[in-house]
């Protein structure tokens, strides 16, 4: 489940990059000689294309908490050992609750502020509608790579407890398949001796 977890918020972050290569290109429009009133209707369109986007992430985000926030239950209630409890409910549950609310709302607000800036038609002066879209526009990158990069601190967690169950899942293995070839070993010893001695031999 855990992995499975993991695989969804990576492709809420794939997702999230490629907006934020868009947004980042919008921007860089902003700055073109070329830019004419005309463009504006366009790069607007591409900024509701991603607010739609963070709608769906959110939703997912969501989701996972959901998810996660039961685990965290579970953990407690079968008295699992308190670093990963920590681990979980402090880089994990914590961090996407808060990603959830505020981080979410806020990357939408300032997405929403550029397409404002961008649509604004009280603006008569084109270079004045371009300094605010380009503000405007700065505010909304960074804000998205902010929630990029605590959303990537959450499955980097979420990466390191799998991998972490994985190497003990491992261990658990390797010590089973040893007491099983020591199990097989003092069969095979008794035999040996019950063929030399006639039986086995006794206790003292």
């Amino acid at each position: 489940e855990e992995e499975n977890l993991y695989g969804r918020l990576e492709e809420v972050l794939n997702r999230l990059q490629d907006m934020q290569t868009k947004l980042t290109q919008v921007t860089y429009d902003l700055d073109s000689a070329n830019l004419k009133p005309d463009n504006f209707g366009p790069m607007s369109a591409r900024t509701e294309e991603i607010d739609q986007i963070l709608d769906k992430a959110q939703a997912t985000v969501r989701e996972a908490l959901v998810d996660y926030t039961r685990i965290l239950q579970e953990l407690k209630i079968n008295q699992v050992k308190g670093e990963k409890i920590n681990e979980v409910q402090d880089h994990i549950v914590k961090p996407l609750g808060e990603i959830d609310d505020p981080a979410f709302p806020k990357t939408r607000d300032r997405v929403g502020n550029f397409r404002k800036a961008l649509d604004d038609k009280n603006i008569n002066d084109f270079n004045q509608q371009r300094s605010g879209a380009q503000k405007a526009g700065k505010d909304a990158k960074d804000q998205l790579q902010n929630l990029i990069d605590r959303l990537r601190q959450v499955t980097d967690a979420m990466q390191g407890l799998i991998d972490l169950n994985k190497l003990i899942e491992s261990a658990r293995e390797i010590e089973k398949k040893e007491r099983d070839q020591r199990d097989i070993m003092d069969r095979l010893v008794k035999v040996l001796l019950n063929d030399l001695f006639g039986d086995e031999p006794k206790k003292k």
